[in-house]
């Protein structure tokens, strides 16, 4: 029963993670070449998996 309730949770997680990639990619960049700032591949994962779940909070009312 709980993992069904979980299913719309999953499938909302991996519909964003590829946006959530590519605008964190994106941000990362424009800061590497504008600002000079250097990142880690560890940082880009963190904030990736940060931008997704801040996407998530903000559409949570859609995956009830």
């Amino acid at each position: 029963m709980a993992q069904c309730d979980q299913q719309p949770i999953r499938e909302g997680i991996w519909s964003l993670v590829p946006y959530a990639t590519i605008w964190t990619i994106w941000c990362m960049r424009n800061a590497a070449i504008f600002r000079e700032e250097d990142f880690s591949r560890e940082e880009v994962v963190m904030r990736i998996k940060a931008m997704t779940w801040a996407w998530m909070e903000i559409n949570k009312d859609n995956l009830q």
